[in-house]
């Protein structure tokens, strides 16, 4: 009877053993299935989501190249203009760009978000558009750490760069100004040096050198650098001009940078070279006058040849060349009529006026132009849309 209910107690242990390896077996086929689905469910839901993140990148690079090609150049579009916007905020700012994505959607995402930290430094909304610049260099350095020899990321990481100088300026911030301009020459030179011969990265680069000559003429005016940096960039700028003349981007990037180059000048008292560098900023871009930034630059060239022909005595060149500033700025005001930059440069230009008059010995007429310069300034002032209103673009890189 013992040797029988061992045998019947060995049976079952080996029953049990049995079961349990089974059991065991099972939940690892269970799992490993389980595993399988999750994977299988991870790259569905990867798939789903690349597929309309492109979709929807798409639908923003479109959004933002309409809003900056066509809707700043069509009259009393602003509404429109701030919806489209607004929409396009909303949807940069909700991606996880820390996410695993692929890097070909991460480079979509910086560049829209390059696209658009421009059009809101273009509409006065500076903070706005620092985080959108912000934004598309943290994506940039990312790439170009993560893919050192893709030239494409490093060349959208140095463009973001350069804007960004734009709205640091334009509101003062200008310790973090001279950092990211010192970048961008930085990650201009490593760029133009890979690819001499592309004349996109040779704007950049002059764009970069316009930047950091923006700073010095502010921190060490008599050092000479600013200016030894203008002539770099007038020289980049022309040679890209000359191979793409009908490029009005290209164009108004080398107005710019006259446009400095005559500021520049006069700062140093050599006047004649001031005044044919904004006539050389004029000439230019001229034939580009139906692009609103165009417009304003020519705008404030005329603005700048007024101040110095004055100065020098020539009242006439000097009234002649404010009035033309007051037609186009009068018009873009009525096309325009939100847009920060039109606006406070339109007051501009009636302030210089007032002092012309007033130097001609004509105070009343000078008094009615500070009047409007008073009427167009203060609705900015009071709704807080930039404290620096008054600035020069650096590029569109």
């Amino acid at each position: 009877d013992q040797e029988r209910v061992k045998a019947v107690a060995s049976e079952m242990r080996a029953k049990q053993s049995a079961e349990n390896a089974e059991a065991k077996r099972a939940e690892a086929d269970a799992a490993r299935n389980a595993e399988t689905l999750a994977r299988e469910e991870t790259t569905r839901q990867k798939l789903i989501t690349e597929r309309n993140l492109k979709s929807a990148i798409a639908a923003i690079r479109e959004l933002t190249v309409v809003s900056s090609n066509d809707l700043l150049n069509v009259p009393n579009m602003e509404p429109v203009r701030l919806a489209l916007l607004q929409k396009a905020q909303l949807f940069l700012n909700s991606l996880e760009t820390d996410s695993d994505l692929d890097s070909n959607l991460l480079i979509e995402v910086a560049t829209a978000q390059k696209i658009l930290g421009n059009l809101l430094y273009r509409m006065g909304k500076y903070e706005e558009s620092i985080k959108a610049f912000n934004q598309s260099i943290e994506i940039g350095e990312r790439l170009v750490t993560e893919y050192p020899a893709n030239l494409e990321y490093l060349e959208k990481l140095a463009g973001a760069l350069v804007q960004l100088g734009n709205p640091l300026n334009s509101i003062g911030r200008y310790d973090e100004f001279h950092l990211t301009s010192k970048r961008a020459v930085e990650t201009s030179e490593t760029l133009n040096k890979l690819e001499p011969n592309n004349s996109l990265f040779r704007s950049i680069l002059a764009n970069s050198y316009h930047a950091a000559a923006v700073h010095y003429s502010r921190a060490d005016p008599l050092s000479g650098k600013s200016l030894e940096l203008l002539h770099k960039s007038v020289e980049l700028h022309q040679e890209t001009v000359d191979a793409f003349p009908d490029d009005w981007g290209f164009a108004g990037e080398l107005g710019n940078a006259y446009n400095s180059l005559g500021a520049e000048f006069s700062f140093h008292g050599k006047m004649n070279e001031s005044i044919q560098a904004y006539h050389k900023s004029i000439e230019v871009q001229h034939k580009f006058m139906d692009q609103h930034k165009i417009a304003t630059s020519v705008m404030r060239s005329y603005n700048n040849l007024a101040n110095r022909y004055s100065a020098t005595g020539k009242i006439a060149d000097a009234i002649k060349s404010v009035t033309v500033s007051l037609e186009i700025g009068t018009s873009l005001v009525e096309d325009y009529p939100t847009l920060v930059n039109s606006i406070s440069l339109l007051s501009d230009t009636h302030t210089i006026y007032a002092f012309i008059l007033f130097k001609n010995k004509t105070p009343a007429k000078a008094v009615v132009h500070l009047e409007k310069a008073i009427a167009l300034l203060l609705p900015l002032v009071e709704s807080n849309s930039g404290s620096e209103l008054f600035q020069s673009d650096i590029g569109l890189a």
